[in-house]
């Protein structure tokens, strides 16, 4: 009895040993990974620092903060009074209101601790997902977890980690085409159902253009798979199931985001780039920059012009290895995704960009101002390569072709050709000191493969190439940004000096120097960032002086309302002083800008310093008051006429197409209304009003589908009127007026979203019980 009970223990104890060997094995070269993403941003999770290069700061903080501010019921989400004299924010989607990671940081961080958390876990989701879309394409966990570090270290990836919506974004790219590679492999409607759930929530993330390269690429890299016999024996038997698949994963796709997507659509309809854009640096990089930048670590420590992607040379050389090598057919078909998004990212430094583009053979690309984030979506896909060339190596010292495959005239050709371009760059290039650290990688790891083989340790020629590129980031990539204490985002003493004066809420600011926002250019390790920033901050930078209660007319986001931008020569002209409006009526005053930052003597009328670069204008209006008469345009462009021509001095510029009949204008100036503000948030205002005649009530905060008006509980017409604010009729006597925003499109959406979660919830629940193994009755 003893003997059985000790032979039970021994197989427990070698099962037990067996499954802890097995699940190290695992996660070992991921915990690495893992413990890489943490050290590269341990001073903003264990010392609470932060980074304030570029957007990290007055755009990503601020963003966090609004949505932190919402999450304890201290703001509101949809619409920000604050920016752009008044925008749909959550349509807008750059804050990431609805991604997963974004509310997890709001909710258990305060937002200037939070805003580090959130870039290391979009960081770690990403490279999470970049080693487990490598191990779907049956990539070895060592060569996996190289292609992971490759892309999240990748010199594009970092420069971008200070913007919250393109980090925010690109964490969910990789478990996009890990579903897909996960149904591709048994087509069908069950496993397609994974597929919506990161298109979503890349779509709830706050970056379209990432979006639209995904789409793009998985387009590419479906038509790939036709081009060779092995591609379409994995496709042709299985159409149906793959264009029923396909189908489904797209219909959920669009119910899921509609939330989101639904508002932004209606937001491209009434912003400036509803008609395109141009590309205005398009051709400015020259195509050496992006050779250089493919194959170097090109971060901008110094003022060159390079355009920066994959950054990595032993990479870019493994990618060939592994394009060489025979590949698979789903390799084959992610580096020609690959190859396309280069081309669409390099602008016209490439021949075929240059036709697609011309021609629009790629619809929505007009409708961006750069195409460099395509090149975002490129690199996964040549780090999965570069993965794939690093296995193959392995693989073929272990089936003992490794000869055949070193002496093969077209790979030592093509590797020749690399290594050759690569020395020309290094010797002749600009800043060749940052390129030789990427030659040194090339020469640690080819000298380290070959002692292993001649050693017979060929299995460890991933694992010490991993450890290398680890070794290689931990140099090279050590003390890119600049961290700083979180104080630093506290408002300086010009900004509380314009918070003193109690009455500037019911008044807007705005941002009349070009320098100001130059800051964004600097370096992101440069030691004059907090200098840059602290100027930037006292120009009144929209987001961060609208978070601390100074409105703003200005804004910092993509998709400004047409009827804002089409003002700024208005606005330009006249603090210029070039406007022959008198005070009181220039738009200025109209719209209710106090306080202007310029760079130089104030010009304009009315205008006097109290700060080193802000000035304060007498004759700014209150944003909310009253008129007693009103005049037509019909069109928004109409309106602008009248308000540059001074005509909305004593009158309100109402913007119809119909009849119109101004009632109220027979009062005259007999008596002017009371107005007494009870509520004012940025989704709702609340007006109590006592006036003997009727009249109009102005609210200076942009017109927009979803605004509505109610006059003692009763619903009324709400009117754009002075380009760029709403207005409604009153009648004589007392009245409680309520203006409110409630845009169909969000609610709809939700309706959408809520049934297609519904759906979803009933399509996965069946597929379990299908799946669920049936008992035999009398078991």
């Amino acid at each position: 009895m003893s003997g059985n009970v000790q032979t039970g223990i021994n197989i427990g104890h070698s099962c037990l040993r067996g499954a802890v060997i097995r699940c190290m094995n695992a996660i070992s070269p991921l915990t690495l990974l893992i413990v890489l993403v943490t050290w590269f941003w341990w001073p903003s999770l264990w010392q609470g620092e932060v980074i304030i290069h570029a957007d990290s700061a007055h755009h990503g903080w601020t963003l966090l903060s609004v949505l932190h501010n919402w999450i304890l019921g201290e703001a509101d989400l949809l619409w920000d009074s604050g920016i752009y004299g008044g925008h749909p924010v959550f349509a807008e989607s750059q804050g990431g209101y609805l991604n997963p990671t974004n509310l997890l940081s709001a909710l258990l961080f305060k937002p200037e601790h939070g805003v580090g958390v959130l870039h290391w876990l979009n960081m770690l989701v990403a490279g999470v997902g970049l080693y487990v879309l490598c191990r779907q394409l049956d990539i070895d966990r060592w060569a996996a977890a190289f292609g992971a570090t490759v892309c999240t270290f990748s010199t594009i990836w970092i420069s971008i980690q200070y913007n919250i919506s393109v980090s925010g974004t690109l964490a969910w790219l990789p478990w996009l085409l890990v579903a897909c590679e996960f149904w591709l492999r048994q087509p069908g409607v069950a496993r397609a159902l994974w597929i919506p759930l990161p298109a979503t929530l890349m779509l709830f993330s706050g970056y379209p253009h990432l979006v639209h390269g995904a789409a793009i690429y998985l387009l590419v890299y479906g038509s790939s798979l036709l081009i060779t016999k092995g591609g379409r024996l994995m496709v042709l038997p299985h159409v149906w199931k793959i264009i029923s698949g396909m189908a489904l994963a797209l219909i959920l796709t669009v119910l899921l985001s509609a939330v989101q997507l639904m508002p932004i659509l209606e937001l491209i309809q009434y912003s400036h780039r509803r008609d395109g854009v141009a590309l205005p640096f398009g051709g400015a990089t020259p195509v050496s920059s992006y050779i250089r930048g493919f194959l170097f670590w090109a971060w901008p420590i110094k003022p060159i012009q390079e355009m920066g992607s994959l950054g990595i040379l032993a990479a870019a050389i493994f990618s060939v290895i592994g394009l060489l090598a025979k590949p698979s057919p789903r390799i084959l078909a992610h580096a020609c995704a690959a190859f396309a998004l280069i081309n669409l990212g390099v602008e016209f430094a490439s021949p075929i960009f240059r036709f697609v583009y011309n021609n629009n053979l790629v619809p929505g690309l007009h409708n961006y101002r750069i195409m460099h984030p395509f090149l975002l979506v490129a690199v996964v896909g040549v780090s999965v390569v570069s993965a794939r060339g690093l296995s193959v190596i392995t693989d073929c010292v272990k089936s003992q072709r490794l000869q055949y495959f070193i002496m093969s005239k077209v790979s030592i050709l093509a590797i020749g050709i690399v290594i050759l371009i690569a020395g020309l760059y290094v010797w002749m290039g600009e800043n060749s000191d940052t390129y030789r650290s990427d030659c040194l990688l090339v020469i640690v790891m080819s000298i380290s493969s070959y002692l292993l083989i001649l050693l017979t340790k060929e299995k460890f020629i991933a694992p010490a190439s991993f450890l290398t590129l680890i070794v290689y980031v931990l140099i090279t990539r050590d003390e890119v940004f600049r961290f700083f204490p979180a104080e630093k985002l506290n408002p300086s003493e010009e900004v509380n000096l314009i918070l003193s004066d109690l009455d500037q809420v019911n008044y807007r600011s705005m941002i009349n120097n070009p320098y100001a926002p130059g800051f964004v250019f600097m370096a992101a390790n440069s030691a004059e960032l907090e200098a840059g920033y602290r100027y930037m901050i006292n120009n009144l930078i929209p987001h961060p002086a609208a978070l601390w209660g100074i409105k703003s007319i200005d804004g910092s986001m993509g998709l400004a309302l047409s009827r804002r931008r089409i003002l700024d020569p208005v606005f330009q002209n006249e603090l210029e002083g070039k406007s022959n409006v008198p005070p009181g009526a220039r738009a200025i005053d109209v719209l209710g800008i106090r306080y202007v930052s310029m760079l130089g003597q104030a010009s304009a009328p009315g205008l006097h310093g109290v700060t080193e670069n802000i000035y304060k204008n007498d004759y700014a209006l209150p944003l909310i008051r009253s008129y007693q008469s009103a005049v037509v345009a019909d069109s928004t462009e109409e309106a602008v006429g009248l308000l540059s021509a001074g005509k909305a001095g004593d009158k309100l510029i109402v913007e119809t197409e119909a009849a119109f009949s101004d009632s109220t204008s027979r009062c005259g100036e007999i008596s002017r209304a009371n107005l007494k503000v009870i509520e004012n948030r940025s989704e709702y205002y609340k007006v109590e009003i006592k006036s003997e005649c009727a009249g109009w009530l102005f609210i200076a905060d942009a017109f927009y589908p979803g605004w509505q008006a109610k006059v003692n509980g009763v619903s009324v017409e709400l009117y754009p009127a002075q380009v760029l604010g709403k207005a409604l009729k009153y009648p004589p006597g007392d009245s409680v007026v309520e203006v409110l925003y409630r845009p169909n499109s969000f609610r709809i959406g939700l309706f959408v979203s809520t049934g297609g979660l519904i759906l979803w919830c009933g399509l996965f629940s069946l597929r379990l019980r299908r799946n669920k193994p049936r008992v035999a009755l009398g078991r």
